[in-house]
């Protein structure tokens, strides 16, 4: 094996060695533009502490599970009882939470998973809705 060889060698170990780096980098390109980049969720802070695909993942299984119902009925009894939330926007409040509470057990019924996450999402946005409500901060630990 001559010089050229050994050269020629090298920079196909090189090459190969980070093809895979580049599409993982153009892979995390295209998730933080699809999500609304390293914030998720048009910028509320503390919200890019999980992985995409965990992030999603996350989203489904409560949606599926009934978590996200379960919680947030907690929350708007609790700030409703504490006063810091007044009773029409607590009663729309539920109404939401029943209305997407039928969408996610539909689309976990029928294994529409994409469904079920842009359902964990809308739960998401009564949370901040609740937060923006009661003038709790996203860094404010209820």
């Amino acid at each position: 094996m001559n010089r050229k060889h050994r050269i020629f060698a090298a920079v196909a170990v090189v090459a190969l060695m980070t093809g895979g780096t580049a599409s993982a980098q153009s892979r995390d390109w295209w998730n933080q533009h699809r999500w609304g980049g390293p914030n998720w969720g048009g910028g509320r802070p503390g919200g890019s502490v999980y992985a995409p695909g965990e992030r999603d993942r996350i989203l489904v299984e409560r949606t599926c599970n009934g978590r996200f119902v379960a919680v947030l009925d907690q929350r708007i009894d609790r700030e409703r009882r504490q006063g810091t939330l007044r009773h029409a926007t607590a009663d729309r409040m539920r109404y939401e939470v029943r209305r997407l509470d039928d969408r996610g057990r539909w689309a976990c019924r029928n294994r529409d998973w994409r469904a079920a996450r842009d359902t964990g999402d809308a739960f998401m946005d009564i949370s901040h809705w609740i937060d923006r409500e009661t003038r709790r901060g996203w860094n404010q630990h209820w």
